[in-house]
């Protein structure tokens, strides 16, 4: 197992940003005042972390064989 491409990870932001709007996060009462630049810090945060998981999924799975 290797990590992603580029292009994967582009596409996989555009389908997170594409299911999780502004518009819908701002019907949680937590992110009721988040405003656009919040928004993109929050998607970067999101994605550094799936990226984090993934690493470590991919490192255990490289260990053990």
């Amino acid at each position: 197992m290797s990590k992603p491409d580029k292009h994967r990870l582009e596409k996989a932001r555009e389908k997170l940003m594409k299911s999780l709007t502004l518009e819908s996060l701002r019907k949680i009462p937590k992110y009721r005042y988040l405003n656009k630049v919040q928004y993109l810090m929050l998607i970067d945060k999101l994605e550094e972390l799936g990226l984090f998981i993934l690493e470590s999924y991919i490192f255990t799975k490289n260990d053990t064989s």
